[in-house]
Parts: C-alpha cells; structure tokens; sequence
C-alpha cells in the first residue's frame, strides 16, 4: 500500500462518525477460530448494545460464515471499505489486522481490546524486544507496532498479569476475564462452535473412540529457528503409528497456524489436523495432551486430564529461538521424557496403565493461572465490552 493511500484511509477514519459497529479481526488473517470466534458467538447469541461483524481476508472464511447466515466482512471488499470507518470497537486476538494489512489505517480511530491467544511461556511482547535473541531493529520496531496502543487487554488471572501479560504489551487496562476460546472446554459443541473445525479430524476421532481407543493431541509451538520434533528426527512417525496401534491410541497432530502440512501421512493411528483449524471443539475429547512449550497447555490445565511434555530441544530452543518468563520445570505439570523411548514409556503409563502422578500439580497450577473455571469468559467480557465501550 503506497503512503498516499494509507494516508486518505486514515483520514477517512478520522472524519466518519462512529457507530455501534464493533469488528472482530480474526486470527491470522481472519481465520474463524480461537477467542475472537468464541466471543462473537456468544454476542450473536446474546442481545448486546452494538453490532458485531467478524473480519476476514480470507474468501473461505467469508464464504463460511455467509452460508451459516453470520454477519462477515471480506476486506477489501466494498462494503468493508464503507463500514470499517465506521467502528467504535475492534476486538482481536492477534495484531495481524495491524501489521500486514490497509484495514488497519481504516480502523485507527476505533477503540481497541486485544484478547490474544494464551497464556505465554515463551517471552513474547516488549521483554522479548528487550532481548537480543532473534532480534533485529526492523523485528523490534514491528513488534513494538504490533504489541503497543489498545485500550484493553484479557488476562486469565492476577498471577498472569503480574509476570506475564501485563509486560507483555502497552495498555490502559488489563480485564483478568478468563479467555472465550476455553468455554468450548465446558460444553457440547453447537453449528457455531463447529464452523472452522476440522471435519474430516472429528469423523476420525469420532470413529476410533466409538472403536475405544484413546486419543492424544499433539500440538506443538512453532520454533523460531525453524524444526519440529519429526524433522529433527527426534519422534518417528511410523514408530508413533506402531505404538498407537498396539496400546489402542489415535494420535491427532496440530501444527501451530503458522504453519501448514498438507500432505497424508498414510498411517492408521497418526493424523494430521489442519493447522488452520480451530481444535477447541476437539480438544475437549482428548484423554491427553502432547506438547512441549504451547500455550495450549494452560488451557487444558480446565479438563484436569493428564499431560505429557516433550522439550528434546529444550536447551537449543532456550539458546537460539526464545527466552521464558518461567522456568519450564515450574509451568510443565506431567512426565517430561526428552527422547521416543522415554515418551512411549510416558504415554503408556498414563493410558494403558492408568497411572497419573501430577494431577495435584496440575490443579494447583490451574490455580494459580485460571481465577476463573466456569465456561463463561465469553460473558464476562462482553459485559466488560458493553460497559467500557458502549454505555
């Protein structure tokens, strides 16, 4: 975008009169997933002061949600050129909108809430500015951009805000509210909550539950520096598929957004769940989690299932792709093998023997980061929303 247009956008922001538009800017371009879907669902279904649009630069999406008859706008389509400078509000989960993208310049008059998406272990924000790790002046200032000016951010409890979030970016206000995306934990999944779910993944879990196996999600962050346990050649995929079909395990792999694996892995008990996709409504069915230094970890922490950690790389991860705002030891509540073998003996003990050994561990964690565990974030901050916006 050249200055000249980024420039009548944004005067065209300051000139438009605002209304009771609030745009929810989806994840990673407008991926319907994540606590930016959860908290539209929740004020489509529940009568709210403003109006809510959700945002998407991404045909399928809109597509999506048009034929589920919900209210989305495709950028930089007309009609999103003629109500983005109209929003009082946008709420988001990530700073794309900001970073990558003209809407934002129609948008930098409306108020901002940023709700992220989890509860960080890796330094994100300005303590990962602050470091040198990775960092360049051209990374350092687009990051400052992307974490600095919104008018609120959510936070899952006081804990979390003292030594993490609330460091992590420049905000008037932090609303400890819990996150909308970890309601989908405490219930059935309804036709909104399927919309950007993986079908094909949860036919599969479906049919091998139904066949009594145990399902394991394993999703893994991504590393800066690139590499995964498979690629590394740390977890062999056809070993994974053996040790599946022996103990009755379907193993479901979900890659962090960022990245993409298209291809079919051939095997019976390992399987690949888009990584655009939301898991939330699938995650809720999984007996135990698989990660290393996710975030999705502190939400799973609300099931009180079992979890097994995986940090082969721990020490390279720790020297070349990020620092942590805490020590690993202290926020990995489960069995920590660091190669196949002790993994296997890990996954075993857990679901063929019935063995759990951190469940105390894990409960007092979930303390600790989750001042609230009642599936209702989703309410608690579209009151805060209503209130602080538009009262």
């Amino acid at each position: 975008m050249t200055r000249d247009v980024a420039a009548l956008f944004r005067d065209l922001a300051r000139a438009t009169a605002k209304t009771d538009l609030a745009v929810f800017a989806g994840r990673v371009g407008g991926r319907f997933m994540d606590n930016v879907k959860y908290l539209f669902r929740h004020c489509l279904l529940e009568k709210q002061p403003f109006s809510p649009v959700f945002l998407t630069h991404h045909k399928a999406d809109h597509a999506l949600l048009g034929k589920a008859g919900l209210p989305s706008l495709l950028f930089p389509s007309d009609e999103a050129l003629r109500l983005l400078p109209r929003a009082r509000l946008v709420v988001c989960d990530d700073f794309w909108w900001k970073t990558q993208t003209s809407a934002y310049h129609l948008l930098c008059e409306a108020r901002t809430l940023q709700m992220w998406h989890g509860v960080p272990l890796k330094l994100i924000g300005f303590p990962e500015i602050d470091s040198d790790l990775n960092m360049t002046p051209e990374k350092r200032e687009h990051l400052r951009f992307g974490y600095s000016g919104y008018d609120a951010v959510l936070s899952t409890s006081p804990f979390v805000t003292e030594t993490s979030l609330g460091r992590v970016f420049a905000a008037k206000e932090m609303w400890e509210t819990g996150y909308p995306r970890n309601d989908a934990l405490f219930r059935e999944p309804d036709r909104i909550d399927l919309l950007g779910v993986d079908e094909d993944s949860l036919r599969t879990l479906r049919s091998f539950r139904s066949g009594g196996f145990k399902v394991v999600f394993f999703m893994p962050t991504f590393r800066d520096t690139g590499g995964d346990a498979f690629s590394d050649r740390a977890l062999d995929l056809a070993a994974l598929d053996a040790f599946g079909r022996k103990h009755k395990i379907l193993f479901l792999l979900k890659f962090h957004p960022y990245l993409t694996l298209s291809a079919e892995l051939g095997l019976k008990t390992v399987r690949l769940v888009r990584s655009d996709s939301d898991a939330y409504p699938l995650l809720r069915h999984a007996d135990c989690l698989l990660t290393d230094y996710s975030s999705v970890a502190y939400d799973f922490l609300l099931t009180g299932r079992p979890m097994v950690f995986f940090p082969y790389d721990l020490a390279k991860y720790l020297r070349r792709d990020r620092g942590m705002f805490y020590p690993f030891e202290e926020m990995a509540p489960g069995p920590r093998p660091t190669d196949q073998e002790g993994l296997f003996a890990a996954l075993r003990g857990i679901l063929a023997e019935g063995r759990d050994d951190h469940a105390s561990a894990r409960d007092a964690l979930c303390a600790r980061l989750h001042a609230h565990r009642d599936g209702e974030a989703a309410r608690r901050v579209a009151g805060r929303i209503a209130a602080s916006f538009f009262s």
